[in-house]
C-alpha cells in the first residue's frame, strides 16, 4: 500500500510540474474534492468545526467555507508535489512583506522562532522562506504515518536548504538553532497534549495549543514572528509580524499569555479567509474539563 501511495504522489507530481499556476490550482481543487468525497468522517469534522467557530454564518456560507477548505488542501498538496520545479522560481510565487523584522531580530543575537499554521499554502511558505529571507530554517515537523511518502515529501521540503527535525526528537536541534542565532519554524495550530500544553481562547472556545513557540521565545528571549501564506492571483503573500512580549515574564502564566497573542493573530487571518484554514482536524477534541477527576 505504501508503494502505491508513493507511485500516485509521484505521478501527480509529474503532472503538476508541467502545469501553469492556474491549471495547477484547478487540479488541486479537483484533488481536494476527491479527498472530501473519500472521507466522510473528515467532512463531518469539518462541518462541525465551522459551525462551532463561526455560528453566525448561514448554512450555505458554511458549506462554501468547507468546500474551499478542501480545495485548499488539494492545492497545497499539488503545489507541494510541484516543488522540484517551483523551488527555482519560488520567489515569483511567494512574496514577503515586512522582511526587515527578521534582520532586526537577528541583530539582537538571540535567534528567531517563526510560528505559522495550516493556513493557505504553509508548505510554499516554508520552501520560500530561506530564499526570501536569505536564511535556512530548522523546521519542526510531525512525521507522516506513511513512512515512504514521508521520505518523498520531506525531500521536496528541503530543496531550498531547510533542515527538518522530528518534533519528538527536536530538543537538541532547537536549542542549537536558537543558541547560534538561527531560525526555528513551527506550525502550532493542531490539538496538543493535555499533559504538557496550554489552553487559550480561539473563536471564544478553549483551545488546547502547543506551548513550545511561546516557551522557547520566553526562555531564550528569541524574537517570535508569525507569518501566513494568503493566496493571491499571482501566488501567495506573506506579511511577517513580530509578537512583542517585553511585558511578559518567563513563567507558566507568561507562556499562556504569549500563546494567546499569537493564536489571536491566527484567528484574525482565519476570520478574513476561512477557506484557507484546515478545518478537517479535530481542533477542539480536548476541553479543560477533560483533565479533571469527577
Amino acid at each position: 500500500m505504501n508503494g502505491v501511495i508513493v507511485l500516485l504522489l509521484k505521478s501527480l507530481g509529474r503532472v503538476s510540474q508541467v502545469l501553469s499556476l492556474k491549471k495547477r490550482r484547478a487540479l488541486g481543487r479537483f484533488v481536494g474534492s476527491v479527498l472530501s468525497w473519500l472521507s466522510g468522517a473528515r467532512r463531518r469534522i469539518t462541518a462541525s468545526n465551522i459551525m462551532r467557530a463561526l455560528p453566525d454564518l448561514s448554512e450555505e456560507q458554511r458549506k462554501t467555507v468547507a468546500k474551499g477548505s478542501w480545495h485548499n488542501l488539494g492545492i497545497t498538496l499539488v503545489e507541494l508535489l510541484a516543488f522540484p520545479k517551483l523551488a527555482s522560481e519560488i520567489t515569483t510565487l511567494v512574496s514577503f512583506e515586512n522582511k526587515e523584522v527578521v534582520q532586526q531580530a537577528l541583530e539582537r543575537g538571540r535567534g528567531v522562532v517563526f510560528v505559522s499554521a495550516h493556513f493557505g499554502n504553509w508548505e510554499a511558505l516554508a520552501l520560500s522562506a530561506p530564499v526570501a529571507l536569505e536564511m535556512p530554517l530548522t523546521v519542526v515537523v510531525k512525521p507522516q504515518r506513511n513512512s515512504s511518502a514521508n521520505v518523498v515529501l520531506n525531500s521536496y521540503r528541503e530543496l531550498t536548504g531547510n533542515t527538518l527535525v522530528d518534533m519528538d526528537k527536536a530538543a537538541r536541534a532547537i536549542v542549537s538553532a536558537l543558541s547560534n542565532n538561527k531560525a526555528l519554524a513551527l506550525l502550532a495550530d493542531q490539538s496538543a497534549s493535555m499533559k504538557s500544553d496550554v489552553f487559550v481562547e480561539m473563536f471564544g472556545i478553549p483551545t488546547l495549543t502547543y506551548k513550545a513557540p511561546a516557551a522557547l521565545a520566553l526562555r531564550h528571549r528569541s524574537a517570535l514572528i508569525v507569518g501566513f501564506a494568503t493566496r493571491t492571483e499571482q501566488g501567495y503573500s506573506v506579511e511577517l509580524k513580530e509578537i512583542e512580549f517585553d511585558d511578559i515574564e518567563n513563567s507558566p502564566e507568561g507562556i499562556v499569555a504569549l500563546t494567546q497573542r499569537h493564536v489571536a493573530v491566527l484567528e484574525g487571518y482565519v476570520r478574513r479567509n476561512p477557506d484557507h484554514w484546515v478545518w478537517q482536524h479535530k481542533r477542539w477534541k480536548h476541553q479543560p474539563q477533560d483533565s479533571t477527576t469527577p
